[in-house]
This record gives structure tokens, C-alpha cells and sequence, in this order.
């Protein structure tokens, strides 16, 4: 399995985050770092964990003074396999749009020009989002913890993107997201904890952890009724293919 979205530099130990995600099975992780302490942080980190390194200004962090910061990512991203996390938000305590717009198109330019993927935060903002992507040409990524419409996922997938099923699916309440995900071919989906954040159903309150992986995996095959080794090959060789 691999886990395509989390935070390794916000784990406690992440050496034994590691290993504990081994023996469940994960054999690859995507490390997303989402502000300039957190780069450096994950970069810091190289040299002890494996991971497939993911480097990018969250729209929770885009303020007037991003350039700088902007400047910074483009000088540190030459080993990155993706440009994220990135996107938009239109939560009520979000930094004002423009300011995430201008962060957004200038992180598509820099996937395009590092020939990455972009992993991508949409929260509230799926059409918004596409909307920029499609202006900026931008067609290979994840639409990270994805909780849209049907029609906003299809969208989403005609515009080259996979989707990120994440611990939200856990939760029988959410029953507009289990039919989406039910509706959609398992070519299209890839799987993701967003440890430590996102706790699955059973953990609330508790720090999310990579070794969860299965249960996510386990939740799409019982929703889809098909046996789980192919829930995990085949979202395995998406996020294969991803970065490839």
C-alpha cells in the first residue's frame, strides 16, 4: 500500500512511524511539507526515513508577504516529487482569496516547470479550484481528502486528477462521499491517512497514524463489495504511476 498524503514531520518519531507502517503493510508514503518551517523540518529527514518528498505553501499560509516564501520553494523543490500540499480553502477563518490564487498558480507554473505532480487542498473550493487549474493547464495530481460531488469528482478526473480517499470514508455518516467513492473506478482513486490529522472512525481524539492505511483500504472494498487485495493493487499502482 502507500499512503499518497501525509505529514512524517509532524509525527511523534517518525523513524517508528515508519517501521510500524512496514509490518502493516505501507510500502511507500507521500511526505507533504506545507510552510518554510515544515520544509525544513521534512528535509531534515531525509537521511533517516524513506519517503516520496512533497514540498508546497498550504492556502492556510498564504499572507501578503508569500512572495518570499514563494522564492524559497522554488529554490528547494528540485528534489521533490510533488509540489503540495496547494490549493484553495474558502473556510471562514481562510486568508482572502486572491492572495491563495496568486500562491496556487504560481506552485501549478512550478509543477509544470518540475515535470511533478501537484497534491492539492480544496476544501469548500473543488470548482473554484479546477477553475485554476484549468487556466494554468495543470493536469496530474491528487485532489487530496476529497469529500465533493459525484459530478465535482468526475470534473476532477476528466481534468487528469486523482482522488484522494482519506479517513473521512471511515465514517457511515458520511454518506454522500461513500456513494461517490462507490461511483468511481478504483483507476481514479488513490489512498492516503493524512497522519497525524484526519482520524478514522474508532480513533477520534486520538493522533491519526500511517499504519492505518488497511482500514481505509478495507472501507473501500467492503462499500464496493470486491476483494481488497484489488483496492490495494490497484490504488498502489496509481500512486505508482503518479510520480513515476
Amino acid at each position: 500500500m502507500i499512503d499518497t498524503h501525509l505529514h512524517v514531520s509532524h509525527l511523534d518519531a517518525p523513524q517508528r512511524a515508519w517501521q510500524c507502517a512496514k509490518q502493516a503493510g505501507v510500502s511507500d508514503w507521500f511526505a507533504m511539507a506545507n510552510d518554510p518551517q515544515s520544509w525544513r523540518d521534512l528535509l531534515a529527514l531525509q537521511n533517516d526515513i524513506p519517503f516520496q518528498l512533497g514540498l508546497g505553501l498550504h492556502p492556510l499560509c498564504a499572507h501578503a508577504g508569500q512572495n518570499e516564501d514563494l522564492q524559497q520553494l522554488a529554490g528547494i523543490v528540485s528534489s521533490a516529487k510533488l509540489i503540495g500540499e496547494c490549493g484553495l480553502d474558502a473556510g471562514p477563518t481562510a486568508p482572502p482569496l486572491p492572495l491563495q490564487i496568486e500562491a496556487l498558480r504560481f506552485q501549478i507554473e512550478l509543477a509544470q516547470t518540475q515535470q511533478v505532480p501537484l497534491s492539492l487542498h480544496s476544501y469548500r473550493a473543488v470548482d473554484t479550484l479546477l477553475k485554476q487549474l484549468r487556466l494554468g493547464g495543470a493536469n496530474s495530481g491528487v485532489f487530496h481528502g476529497f469529500i465533493g460531488s459525484e459530478q465535482q469528482a468526475n470534473a476532477v478526473i476528466e481534468q487528469g486528477f486523482l482522488i484522494g480517499v482519506g479517513g473521512a470514508i471511515t465514517y457511515p455518516r458520511a454518506q454522500r462521499l461513500r456513494r461517490v467513492i462507490v461511483a468511481l473506478p478504483l483507476e481514479n482513486l488513490v489512498m492516503e491517512t493524512d497522519a497525524p490529522y484526519q482520524p478514522l472512525m474508532g480513533f477520534q481524539g486520538e493522533a491519526n497514524r500511517p499504519e492505518r492505511l488497511k482500514i481505509i483500504a478495507n472501507t473501500i472494498a467492503e462499500l464496493k463489495q470486491i476483494d481488497i487485495e484489488d483496492v490495494i493493487k490497484i490504488t498502489t499502482d496509481n500512486a505508482r504511476e503518479l510520480i513515476a
